[in-house]
């Protein structure tokens, strides 16, 4: 039986259909299952957060009116109409994996390779209470309206970081705004000095902090709700939760393909345990990168020989000052490496530009081998996320720390901070380097 198609992309998340596009410049037959129109929840968050935070243009603008516009934008880049335009079979239905292929209610289509990248669902908690007593999600706010009808008080329990961003824009907004999250959840993993900065802007901003406190149940009095922890009780007029997020897979039937949906394996081909279905690093296609998209791309249409290897997952959580994890973490690498690690960190209102603008706190901080590879990179400022792609392609390229200081950073720049980042984290090799050497030249 005939293939109908070289490459099926399986999901509405935005890494699929950005490998859909690309896929149809190599001239292939492509196909994306999809919803119509589904736009990542963790996109429509950090959308509404950068609109809240940032000053709107010239306000010409409403909040209401600003992120419509965008969002509309969007939307229309990635629609049906449009992916149909570059040659795409957009199919906008629902189905599984058969022996014989992949099975949708209009009936069978067969691909050489499949691609997995399912949007993302909200994971809600158990706590006591809190469905009978009602709540909000992140993804029920995906309305301006919602957003603009929210009480004046409301506490939003947080298990992603989506909750630090939301928690910002509703201060902006004028809300009152209760933060509850426990660090065990999500937070173990963000760089510690981050933590400390984004704490102190957000109770600047007039935001209660309640961190690592049990709630033991919740309850709706009148026209309040009451969240219970062991030392204190809370009134408010609105809960919003900020749940985790996972791909749903179970209606796949993966297991057909040899594949346990609850823990998809991967290799370095990003290849699943079914070497023609390839999927991300992450299946939800929440955190991606380019390099993913070519590697799943030349493998599935030419021949499985391309690998993945170097190629950093980058974090980024849209607060102000925002938050870039690029590679390894210092405390990843601490874990991961035997050897010692050199770690430096330079802070923004070190350098002229900041000082001469007086923006906001942050710093770079560069982590690397004993050798200088640069392994990792965390960038916490209000343009860090413009840094993404030039650190992205310094640790994947195994670029030497000495070799960061012969490139030429402009004085009144931001990238100047690398330089003064690149020298303190070789501070203690050259220490001793050049101790010796001035101690041997007294002798």
């Amino acid at each position: 039986m005939p293939f109908d198609y070289d490459l099926l992309v399986i999901g509405s998340s935005l890494a699929g259909t950005l490998t859909a596009i690309r896929a149809t410049h190599y001239r292939a037959r492509v196909a994306i299952v999809r919803r119509e129109l589904i736009v990542d929840n963790m996109l429509w968050s950090d959308l509404l957060n950068r609109a809240a935070i940032e000053s709107l243009p010239n306000n010409k603008f409403t909040l209401s009116e600003y992120v419509a516009e965008i969002y509309e934008s969007f939307k229309n880049e990635y629609s049906s109409a449009a992916l149909s335009s570059l040659g795409i079979d957009v199919i906008e239905d629902r189905g599984e994996f058969s022996h014989r292929g992949f099975m949708l209610k209009r009936g069978l289509v067969r691909s050489r390779s499949y691609v997995l990248a399912i949007e993302s669902t909200a994971t809600l908690p158990n706590i006591v209470g809190l469905s009978q007593t009602g709540y909000l999600t992140i993804v029920d706010c995906q309305s301006i309206n919602t957003i603009e009808r929210l009480p004046s008080r409301v506490v939003i329990i947080g298990f992603h970081t989506t909750a630090l961003e939301f928690a910002q824009a509703l201060a902006k907004l004028g809300k009152k705004v209760i933060l509850v999250i426990n660090t065990q959840y999500f937070l173990y993993q963000i760089d510690p000095d981050y933590l400390k900065i984004i704490f102190a802007v957000l109770k600047v901003a007039g935001v209660e902090l309640i961190i690592d406190e049990t709630i033991l149940r919740v309850e709706h009095q009148n026209e309040k709700k009451i969240l219970l922890f062991v030392n204190r009780v809370l009134y408010c007029d609105e809960i919003i939760l900020a749940p985790s997020f996972s791909p749903n897979l179970e209606y796949l039937n993966l297991e057909s393909m040899g594949i346990n949906y609850k823990q998809i394996k991967i290799n370095s081909k990003l290849q699943t345990t079914n070497p023609s279905i390839y999927s991300f690093r992450n299946s939800d296609g929440l955190k991606f990168d380019s390099n993913e998209i070519e590697t799943i791309l030349k493998n599935s249409l030419f021949l499985p020989i391309f690998y993945i290897k170097n190629s950093p997952i980058t974090e980024i959580i849209y607060t102000k000052p925002s938050y870039i994890q690029i590679g390894y973490s210092e405390k990843d690498a601490r874990k991961t490496f035997k050897k010692p690690i050199l770690v430096g960190k330079n802070y923004f209102n070190s350098s002229l530009k900041h000082q001469i603008s007086g923006e906001g706190s942050g710093f770079i901080k560069l982590i690397a081998k004993t050798n200088l590879e640069l392994i990792g990179a965390t960038i916490v400022g209000n343009e860090a996320e413009e840094m993404v792609n030039l650190f992205s392609l310094l640790i994947a390229k195994k670029t030497s720390l000495d070799k960061l200081l012969k490139i030429t950073y402009p004085l009144l720049s931001n990238s100047h901070i690398i330089y003064q980042a690149a020298l303190n984290t070789m501070h203690k090799v050259n220490k001793n380097r050049f101790d010796n050497w001035f101690i041997w030249r007294k002798l």
